[in-house]
């Protein structure tokens, strides 16, 4: 009786596209946007060039003693809040490891 691989073969097929897809998706860079109205937690960008960005009534809001609300770890990376960036129970804060990064505010401002 002839037996048929199709269906396994496809299931790998399917199975390594999966793992390539997620491979690359982790190498991605960390830009963000936290667009108006919306409220996110802490903030980490890695990669050259990246930026991050809070809109007019967008928010970062962190709590705890050491908890940055924006972590910039990459050289070339901007940052401009024209929204809200908030901390409780720490400094305010903005970690920048490098001299190539730059950010600015417009909006509300820091808390």
């Amino acid at each position: 009786m002839p037996t048929s691989h199709a269906g396994l073969s496809g299931a790998v097929a399917l199975s390594i596209l999966a793992a390539v897809s997620l491979e690359r998706g982790a190498a991605r860079s960390q830009s963000f946007v936290i667009g108006n109205g919306v409220t996110a937690g802490q903030q980490t960008m890695t990669g050259a060039g990246d930026t991050g960005a809070v809109s007019a009534t967008g928010a970062i809001e962190t709590s705890g003693a050491g908890i940055d609300a924006v972590r910039m770890f990459g050289p070339a990376q901007r940052f401009n809040n024209h929204g809200l960036v908030e901390t409780s129970g720490g400094a305010i804060n903005v970690n920048s490891q490098a001299w190539t990064r730059r950010f600015s505010t417009t909006g509300p401002s820091w808390r």
